[in-house]
């Protein structure tokens, strides 16, 4: 059984990689539609889906590393 302050610094980190993930998709994203300011709603949401699907990832690795 782990300590209750190893278990928090774990949660801790888990909270910490997701809010950044989160603003890298975020920023990802906004970018993109600044670049392309014509496009439909559907290029905007296929192009949301490839972004959080590369953070995902990611994600995958950072987690492993916890």
């Amino acid at each position: 059984m782990i300590s209750a302050d190893d278990f928090n610094a774990y949660n801790k980190a888990v909270a910490d990689m997701s809010d950044g993930l989160a603003k890298r998709v975020e920023a990802s994203i906004l970018a993109w539609m600044a670049e392309h300011p014509e496009a439909s709603v559907a290029e905007c949401r296929e192009f949301a889906k490839e972004a959080m699907g590369g953070m995902a990832q990611v994600a995958d690795d950072a987690a492993a590393t916890l």
